[in-house]
């Protein structure tokens, strides 16, 4: 199993912060089945899982079994101005949300 990030600085934003890193094992543990579908902005097989109310964390599964592989694609921040597809969040590939 390979996690791997977007953006080195996302990697970063990411390890700086337990809550992150703690969503990010559910990711990894309950793969390929655990999150919501989208944002579909950043790729078609995306899915999401919020952080807190307010934030939350975008990856796509792959690998064989799929799954077996998570790339952590972007920190988001809910927004009422998120565009199409965002799943209603500000998408940030730098882990800036």
């Amino acid at each position: 199993m390979t996690m791997t990030y977007e953006t080195p600085k996302l990697k970063e934003a990411c390890e700086a912060d337990q809550n992150i890193l703690n969503k990010l094992t559910i990711i990894k543990t309950d793969a390929p089945t655990y999150g919501t579908p989208g944002p579909t902005n950043l790729h078609a097989q995306a899915k999401h899982a919020h952080i807190t109310n307010q934030t939350g964390v975008a990856w796509v599964y792959g690998g064989t079994p799929i799954g077996s592989d998570q790339l952590i694609l972007a920190l988001g921040r809910k927004s009422d101005r998120a565009g199409n597809g965002s799943s209603g969040y500000i998408w940030d590939k730098n882990g800036n949300p």
